[in-house]
């Protein structure tokens, strides 16, 4: 929006210079619709140009290196306009400490990567853990990551409709069903 703004802004300087300018509804309606398209193809191709050049997205450390680990980072591999881009991978169990998931190294157990922080985010992706741990590691990393993102034992359920909500101080998700709703 600051940009559009901005643009909107060199474009009314630009009219001020070049010829007597005097507004009128249509003119600045006009500008503001070309600022906006301007600024939106603007966007894209810049976002497009730094994601061919892979210096698009924030680096992000993955808690857990197990299936959905493996998914998560195939996906955001695959998708990198999502901006999250996997550097760094721990778990517990020492058989993966040294190897790596789709280039991303697992460099070692939960407790390096609160002690060692090598980013700013991280995601959780160990949903299969029972509540009482899953509660502890969320807790732990948030202490520790200025962004932590939790993958949650959700498989199957229909994530297009999703809405995240807090009951009081419970975080809680509405699945809409868009079809059957009458409002």
């Amino acid at each position: 929006m600051t940009g559009t703004i901005q643009l909107v802004a060199v474009q009314l300087a630009a009219a001020f210079a070049v010829q007597p300018f005097a507004p009128s509804v249509p003119g600045v309606l006009l500008y503001w619709m070309l600022a906006l398209i301007t600024s939106l193809f603007t966007r894209y191709a810049v976002r497009s140009i730094l994601i061919r050049l892979s210096r698009y997205g924030r680096p992000i450390s993955i808690i857990g290196a197990g299936q959905t680990a493996q998914l998560a980072i195939s996906h955001l591999k695959t998708h990198p306009s999502y901006g999250l881009n996997p550097v760094a991978a721990y778990d517990d169990n020492p058989a993966l400490h040294g190897t790596d998931i789709l280039g991303v190294p697992v460099l070692g157990t939960l407790d390096l990567a609160l002690t060692d922080p090598r980013t700013e985010q991280a995601l959780i992706s160990m949903p299969g853990a029972r509540a009482e741990l899953q509660q502890r590691i969320v807790n732990a990393t948030y202490a520790v990551f200025p962004h932590t993102w939790v993958i949650p034992d959700l498989f199957g359920v229909p994530n297009q409709a999703l809405q995240p909500h807090n009951i009081g101080s419970v975080a809680s998700l509405e699945v809409r069903n868009n079809l059957r709703s009458v409002h």
